[in-house]
This record gives C-alpha cells, structure tokens and sequence, in this order.
C-alpha cells in the first residue's frame, strides 16, 4: 500500500503509514526476487515511483523522512523518471531541485535508452530544469553511447535559450550524431541562432546551404 500511495501521490497517506509505522521508507521490491502482480511497483523506490508522475510533494516528503534515492537494483533514478513525465513541468521543477538538494547524481544515464538527465530535460520540453541540471554539475557536452548529445537536441527544438545555455557550458556545436545543431537552426529558420553558433564555431556546410540558403547568407554576409 504504502508503495501504491508514492505512485499516486496520496502524500497525506505515505505520511500516515510511516508514522503508524506501517510502511519501511525503504521499501523496494525487487524484479527477480519478489512475486507479485504489481509489476509497476517492482524495481523502484518509492520516491521513484512518485517522480515518475511529477508528484512534487510527496517527493519532498518522503525525502524530508529520509527516504533513499539510491538502490542497487532499481531500474530508473527518481531525477530520471521526474524529467521523463510529459506533463506537469512546475511539479518536475520543484522535484529535480529537491533531488539536486538531496545531492543526487545529476550525470546518471538510463542503463536501458541511454538517455541522461539534460536529454530528457529537451526531449521533453522542461527547460527550466536545464539551469539548475547543469549547475548542478550536469556535462553539457555530454555524449552517449549512439552518439546523441543535448545541444543538437535542443537546436532541433528551436529553444534559442537552451542552446546558448549550453553552449556556454562548453557544448561543442560540431559533435553530433546525423544532423548538425547549425542545420537544426536553419531548419527552425532561427537567425539569432544560427548566429549564435557560427560565433560559438559552428561551419556553414554544403548541407547548410542547400536547406535556406538565404538564411545562411544573411548570417555570414
């Protein structure tokens, strides 16, 4: 029950089974060794459970009770499953700066997809988590094992912020994986940021050319 609570966010609930002391704040239940039908329980913590629905204050609840963010067996981080919802922006804010806060590794990637926390972060539009993510100590150059890395991400978004939030953050704008974040910019028919990559050193290919030339002329006229 007490697990089934985290995962609804029923905070007054996980407040009551603890105090009763009816609930271990550690609770975990393990993929291979338990049996039982909730498989949507098994491999998570409770305060990963709450993450992923951007249930902000029942994370900072059970943080605050001492609840564990780490277990060697669980499939996804809490800061993982908080940045991967696709709605409730402020709730995955306030959850990622208690996870920072709870001094949670920032740089954790998703053994399964490969996935890092700044990439979930563009992937799903939360980009006002991507300051304190890489104040945190979050690498914005950062690339993972298929090659994908967030500035090219967040380009291919047109969220000319983001990409000058990284590429401060020493993003290099000429690794990535298949298209480059200068084309992602030409695409997006942003000016500012194609120009915002050309100064940060990023080179005007023929591809670049050939997808709006006139933006491109415009910029290194």
């Amino acid at each position: 029950m007490f697990l089934v609570a985290a995962k609804r966010g029923d905070t007054d609930l996980v407040v009551s089974l603890l105090d009763e002391g009816e609930a271990q704040i550690d609770l975990f239940i393990d993929r291979e060794a338990e049996k039982t039908k909730r498989r949507d329980l098994q491999g998570k913590l409770a305060v990963t459970l709450a993450a992923c629905r951007g249930h902000a204050e029942t994370v900072k609840v059970l943080l605050s009770k001492g609840a564990p963010i780490h277990h060697p067996r669980q499939i996804v981080s809490p800061l993982l499953s908080a940045l991967g919802c696709k709605e409730n922006s402020s709730g995955v804010l306030s959850i990622v700066f208690n996870l920072i806060e709870a001094k949670i590794n920032p740089n954790e990637v998703d053994e399964d997809t490969g996935d890092s926390a700044l990439m979930l972060a563009i992937e799903r539009e939360h980009w006002d988590a991507l300051p304190p993510l890489i104040e945190a100590g979050c690498v914005a150059a950062m690339v993972d094992d298929l090659g994908s890395s967030p500035l090219p991400a967040a380009a291919s978004k047109g969220h000319l912020d983001s990409v000058e939030l990284l590429l401060k953050n020493r993003a290099d704008p000429e690794i990535y994986k298949a298209t480059s974040p200068l084309c992602h910019a030409v695409d997006c028919g942003s000016i500012e940021m194609v120009r915002l990559l050309i100064g940060a050193g990023a080179k005007v290919r023929i591809e670049t050319l050939v997808a709006k030339p006139h933006i491109v002329i415009i910029d290194v006229s």
